[in-house]
């Protein structure tokens, strides 16, 4: 969802749904899968 705010041009809803997403990494308990979606949200243009 972050990504498709982005590139619709709504800066501020894919800020959240970021937020949102990176909060809730903790519940990967798979360090490897984790780190994936972490460079996933990271590379979000905002």
């Amino acid at each position: 969802m972050a990504r498709a705010a982005a590139v619709a041009g709504d800066a501020e809803a894919a800020i959240v749904w970021r937020d949102q997403a990176r909060a809730s990494l903790e519940a990967i308990a798979d360090p490897a899968d984790r780190q994936v979606i972490e460079a996933d949200l990271e590379a979000i243009a905002l």
